[in-house]
């Protein structure tokens, strides 16, 4: 594979990062990502690559590159070497980030939606100002939450969050408006923990057949136990679930179309399924519509890994 560029770069003695006008040498670099995905957006024309470190900082790079094997920062937060005040004093980074950051607008300005390591949420600017290499909290807010290992998911103006209650091992889904910061609903469902499943909001569109979630959008969640449910994502009432999953859940939720055998053994195309990652190394499809099968469950495919745990699936 083609390496465009790198950063901190492959070789810091000659790092155009180095320069005061830059990171001016004392910018501190990104260490490791644990879980943290990065995801890239463009904002303002420009296309920016966003990730979270374990440092408990949060970046935003320069997509296209130097064409040199560099590229630059176009902030970190917290906020750190600002090159047009050298001097300036740097902000703390946040506890150990493990989660992975999500892209949406806040009260309508393109925004980064941030989950720490102390349970806090942060909305952050996600054009920064690049001048100075930083950026701007737009709302912050104690989601009263253990630390976060799960990814939020933003859609239609609305982030939803499942977390594990500080000092509990009871987990909750919470929708959160992209407007105000203010909770829309918590729901009354409890789940345990999360570890890293993370969750799939899909349209009502395109979940067809039988079944109680047939033509309704659905919000799936799964929890380290192994139980699934489906969420109405307007108010949070579980539309069906199920704890058929007894490896427990190990990654985030997707969701697809497959071809499988019906209750009258025929061949059923295009059927919505959401996937499961799952702890024993198998990624499981249940029918997203809620239908049953033959045997009483929602199971219709399954595939085992040579190991395991699964993670999160992707399809296209």
């Amino acid at each position: 594979p083609t390496v465009y560029w790198t950063y901190p770069s492959d070789n810091p003695a000659t790092d155009p990062n180095n320069a005061l006008n830059q990171d001016g040498r004392s910018t501190e670099l990104p260490t490791g990502f644990n879980g943290s995905s990065g995801l890239i957006e463009t904002v303002g024309g420009n296309a920016i690559f966003y990730i979270a470190s374990e440092n408990g900082r949060i970046y935003a790079l320069d997509v296209e590159g130097r064409g040199d094997g560099t590229t630059e920062r176009i902030w970190s937060w917290p906020n750190d070497y600002d090159p047009t005040n050298p001097v300036a004093a740097r902000q703390a980074p946040q506890p150990g980030q493990a989660s992975s950051v999500t892209f949406g607008s806040f009260n309508g300005t393109p925004a980064l939606y941030v989950l720490t390591g102390s349970g806090w949420l942060y909305v952050l600017d996600a054009a920064g100002t690049p001048a100075n290499r930083t950026t701007t909290v737009l709302y912050s807010r104690d989601l009263v939450a253990e630390p976060f290992t799960t990814t939020p998911l933003f859609d239609s103006g609305v982030l939803y969050v499942n977390y594990v209650e500080r000092g509990t091992s009871t987990g909750r889904v919470m929708a959160i408006s992209g407007t105000d910061g203010s909770t829309i609903w918590t729901s009354a469902q409890a789940f345990s923990v999360f570890n890293q499943s993370g969750m799939v909001l899909v349209p009502g569109a395109q979940i067809t057949g039988p079944g109680p979630n047939s033509g309704q959008d659905a919000l799936f969640v799964g929890d380290a136990s192994g139980y699934i449910a489906s969420l109405d994502p307007a108010n949070g009432i579980v539309r069906w679930d199920t704890n058929e999953i007894t490896s427990g859940v190990s990654g985030g939720l997707g969701f697809t179309y497959l071809s499988v055998p019906n209750n009258i053994g025929t061949i059923e195309n295009l059927v919505p399924s959401v996937l499961i990652p799952t702890n024993g190394g198998a990624l499981v499809a249940l029918n997203a519509n809620g239908a049953l099968n033959s045997q009483g469950t929602r199971r219709i495919w399954q595939h085992n890994l040579d190991r395991g745990p699964a993670t999160s699936p992707a399809t296209g």
